[in-house]
């Protein structure tokens, strides 16, 4: 099933316009929780911080993000396999097994 063009693309808009209302509203939120605490100050730092995060968010490696998390290589045989076309028995209704790749 194919999707038009227009249809990606109003997709995509709506999703951008999502995200970015939903980051605006934390951004005020933790900007208000700032101004709470320390005044114009911590609205300020508050502005810093969130640049700094949303920067660092674009430029951190994924290996430091996935070592992190605990998250580590799988073996060749956990590796999703596409399944084998379906063939038609042999002649006397022997099958043929598919082996699989090896590393």
């Amino acid at each position: 099933m194919a999707v038009d063009r227009a249809e990606l693309l109003r997709r995509r808009l709506e999703n951008l316009i999502r995200a970015g209302l939903l980051l605006g509203a934390l951004a005020l939120l933790a900007g208000l929780a700032g101004f709470v605490l320390a005044g114009w100050t911590g609205l300020i730092w508050t502005g810093v911080l969130a640049a700094t995060g949303a920067w660092l968010m674009t430029h951190l490696p994924a290996q430091l993000v996935l070592r992190q998390t605990g998250a580590v290589p799988i073996a060749y045989w956990q590796e999703a396999v596409p399944p084998a076309p379906q063939r038609e028995p042999a002649a006397g209704g022997i099958e043929i097994p598919v082996r699989r790749r090896q590393r």
